[in-house]
């Protein structure tokens, strides 16, 4: 009697100890499930006429009443567009839909091969439709309608992920995710700026390099968007297939805007895409002043720093965004200014994480300041070869692919601009090393599709002569292996292959990693570890990825 009345006692205690629990369990529970029934976003309610289809003129050549989209021969996508939201989306959607399935197809495979588990594929699906249910209230009803356009002439077959409107608009806060998660180091952007004594004309000039990498398929249809829409000022962008944001670009009264990523947690909640911030820039703001209200009243979810650069003012300025606080830097420098991934502005500086001073983005910046200061004057050859830069600092031997060089291989594009003229060239395969082609905003607004082949690249920048020598070749060779391997699609056999891989890019420390990796892969535990003590003696990009090595290390030792 005395024990039944014992675990009545302890029952009734362990009851009240875990109601909490249960309770959060059962609200969680409710939460998921909400979360699923949830509703996809569905946008605004567009008039259109039929479905409609461009005109072929030739094999290059496309035209949709006076937008037209033409292949250049330099391998860019040139596509011009006008009109109301609706119509800048119909057009777009129109002329670029074979390249808006195309750019899916790269996304989804590099996704899918990042997160091969398609339990965990679905399971982050709905966590970032947790962190996007709100996405679409924080978008402009402009770009809402502009997106839901384009949207009508997407592929369904990737309705796994979303309905066509709900994929595109999400995708727009892709860059906002993959920065957040820095672990996933999707993004690690340089550009500078220099403008009176600095530039060789006195012209005010931008370089940037975009590294948003989600596999080298991804940067291979570059859109180079010339738009004129019935409100604010017409501009160009460099875009892909589906994307109405902003990473890169110019506009008719000479500012330009470029985006790098900085220190930001990962979002608990969507507000206004960056990209999207920065075409609100583009297209209403003419000076930095515009650009600075534009950027302080919009509500962001992560952290951005805009290099924004005004033909109106002569001179360039980042302005760094959190999602609590907006402020402006003014180098302390005359006539530059350099822009990696971490905060410059004093109020903010603090909150830069603590290994700044030893990772990639601070590293970037003191090459990237060296470079300009080590000119006279800077031109825009210069500034393609401060961009196709890949050496260390003080001589130190980085390897090719590394986070801390400034050309790590990986750029979606690269880009130049003289604000004065607004003029950009544009960069061509492979990465920056090829031709910067040459393109002028308002020359471009003046052709119609019928004499834009008459266009004139004699302004381009050639392509550089590092891509004959037998390190770049062999690189190329590397970037073909290490895409095999990271694809299953190479298996290790014997040591010898593995020895032969390293031979291709040997001072790079995940050339090391990814042999350790390859000999773990044929049981071979000495060689494994002996290839990650290798790597960690190497020029290490982040302390991140040291302590990833580490962690391999410590695994094979503890299962010995």
């Amino acid at each position: 009697m005395q024990k039944n009345k014992k675990n009545r006692k302890l029952k009734k205690w362990l009851l009240i100890l875990l109601s909490p629990i249960l309770l959060l369990l059962a609200l969680l529970l409710l939460f998921l499930i909400w979360v699923w029934l949830y509703p996809e976003p569905k946008g605004p309610d567009l008039e259109f006429p039929k479905k409609e289809n461009y005109t072929q003129i030739n094999d290059s050549l496309r035209k949709w009443k006076d937008n037209w989209y033409i292949k250049s021969a330099s391998g860019h996508h040139i596509l011009y567009v006008k009109g109301s939201p609706e119509e800048m989306g119909q057009a777009q959607g129109i002329l670029s839909q074979d390249l808006i399935k195309e750019q899916e197809i790269a996304f989804t495979e590099e996704i899918q091969r990042m997160i091969p588990s398609t339990s965990y594929l679905s399971f982050l699906k709905y966590i970032v439709k947790i962190i996007n249910k709100d996405l679409e209230k924080n978008v402009l009803p402009i770009y809402q309608k502009e997106i839901k356009a384009i949207s009508e002439y997407a592929d369904p077959q990737f309705n796994w992920i979303g309905s066509n409107y709900a994929r595109l608009l999400n995708y727009h806060s892709a860059h906002d995710i993959g920065h957040a998660l820095q672990n996933l180091m999707l993004v690690g952007c340089t550009s500078f700026a220099t403008w009176d004594e600095k530039s060789e004309n006195g012209h005010l000039l931008v370089g940037r390099n975009f590294d948003f990498y989600v596999g080298d398929a991804f940067a291979e249809n570059k859109i180079v968007l010339i738009a004129e829409p019935d409100s604010g000022y017409a501009y160009s962008s460099i875009t892909w297939g589906g994307f109405i944001g902003v990473v890169s670009g110019i506009n008719e009264k000479g500012l330009s805007v470029t985006i790098n990523a900085a220190p930001s947690e990962i979002p608990k909640a969507a507000a206004t895409p960056v990209s999207l911030v920065a075409r609100e820039v583009l297209q209403f703001a003419t000076n930095i002043e515009e650009a600075y209200a534009i950027i302080e009243k919009r509500k962001m979810f992560v952290s951005e720093s805009f290099l924004i650069a005004s033909a109106e003012d002569g001179f360039a300025v980042t302005i760094e965004k959190t999602p609590t606080e907006t402020k402006l830097y003014r180098s302390n420098n005359s006539d530059y200014i350099t822009c990696t991934n971490h905060y410059q502005t004093e109020e903010l500086s603090i909150k830069n994480p603590a290994t700044v001073l030893e990772d990639a983005s601070f590293y970037r910046s003191k090459k990237t300041n060296y470079l300009i200061q080590e000119n006279a004057k800077i031109s825009i050859y210069d500034i393609a070869e401060i961009l196709r830069d890949f050496s260390g600092l003080n001589s130190e031997k980085l390897g090719l692919g590394n986070e801390k060089a400034i050309n790590q291989f990986i750029a979606h594009h690269s880009i130049i601009f003289d604000n004065k003229e607004t003029s950009f060239w544009l960069s061509t395969y492979p990465w920056q090393m090829g031709k910067f082609m040459h393109y002028n905003l308002i020359e471009l607004l003046s052709k119609s599709w019928m004499d834009f082949s008459d266009i004139s690249f004699n302004k381009s920048i050639a392509a550089s002569d590092k891509i004959e020598w037998e390190s770049f070749k062999n690189f190329i060779l590397f970037k073909e292996k290490q895409n095999l391997w990271q694809h299953k699609k190479w298996s290790i056999k014997n040591i010898e292959e593995v020895v032969a891989f390293i031979k291709l890019n040997p001072d790079y420390f995940y050339t090391w990693e990814l042999a350790g990796d390859m000999a773990l892969s044929i049981n071979d535990l000495k060689s494994a570890t002996n290839y990650y003590t290798i790597a960690l003696e190497k020029n290490i990009a982040n302390n991140s990825e040291k302590e990833r090595i580490e962690k391999k290390i410590k695994k094979i030792d503890k299962d010995k």
